[in-house]
């Protein structure tokens, strides 16, 4: 997931269904604009859609961004089902589809809607096979679910062969280590991620690599250093959706 965000064209999307997130709507924003741009690139399905149909379902797709953009997204959901059942062989309309799972997951705090976005995501990956975006944020989700650890790290350790060490697969691929007890190797990659994220300038994505960092140390037992962390990482980003859970097991406030 990831080359950055040289996906420009589908930004509007992310900042539309992602408005207000913070720290999570940057990461998962960054991850998310790959994954639609690619999507929606990619050559149909199959060629037995009309043309008209096609016009159909891209009016229904409208809707539902028209929608997401004013923070309907039961409606934007309705609309984006439409565009599916009308043009199935477009796989922007799926990947859109999990975007709006994502959100739901964030604003009802339900993490089961991830289940939703990776059914999304793998349908496309399936047709998309080298997408490391949808890779990422398949992992990414794995993560926040804390299930199918293993595939995650499968998803993720093939993205980062095929495109680098990438600081976000870097960061999800640390937090998998981290729920998967591996903690020496999940705070070489945490500390990879945000120094490469910081050297950026990318403070807020750097501070969830920091929380999820000091939840490693403190883990592994190395308090003090955890509680230095989560002051770097506060001093970051203090609105940060991990400082409260970081927070409550790293100092038992």
């Amino acid at each position: 997931m990831r080359v950055l965000v040289t996906r420009i064209s589908f930004v509007f999307l992310i900042s539309a269904i992602l408005s207000g997130c913070g720290a999570e709507a940057l990461y998962y924003g960054m991850q998310a604009a790959g994954a639609l741009e690619a999507a929606g690139a990619a050559a149909s399905i199959a060629n037995d859609i009309s043309e008209e149909k096609k016009a159909e379902a891209e009016r229904y797709y409208q809707q539902a961004v028209a929608f997401a953009k004013q923070g309907q997204l039961t409606q934007a959901e309705e609309w984006i089902q439409k565009a599916i059942k009308t043009n199935p062989n477009r796989l922007q309309y799926r990947s859109y589809l999990g975007l709006i799972y994502s959100r739901m997951a964030e604003l009802k705090e339900d993490p089961s809607y991830y289940r939703k976005t990776n059914e999304q995501y793998l349908f496309c990956l399936k047709r998309d096979a080298k997408n490391t975006a949808l890779m990422n944020a398949i992992a990414w989700h794995d993560f926040l679910l804390n299930e199918n650890l293993d595939d995650g790290i499968a998803y993720i350790k093939k993205a980062i062969k095929l495109d680098g060490r990438n600081p976000f697969f870097i960061g999800t691929y640390g937090c998998l280590m981290m729920q998967k007890g591996n903690y020496d190797r999940a705070v070489e990659l945490l500390e990879e991620a945000s120094d490469k994220h910081l050297a950026a300038g990318r403070k807020k994505v750097a501070a969830i690599d920091l929380y999820h960092l000091s939840l490693t140390q403190f883990r592994m037992g190395n308090k003090e250093k955890a509680k230095e962390t989560l002051q770097k990482a506060t001093q970051l980003d203090p609105h940060c959706k991990y400082r409260k859970k970081t927070e409550q097991e790293v100092t038992g406030i």
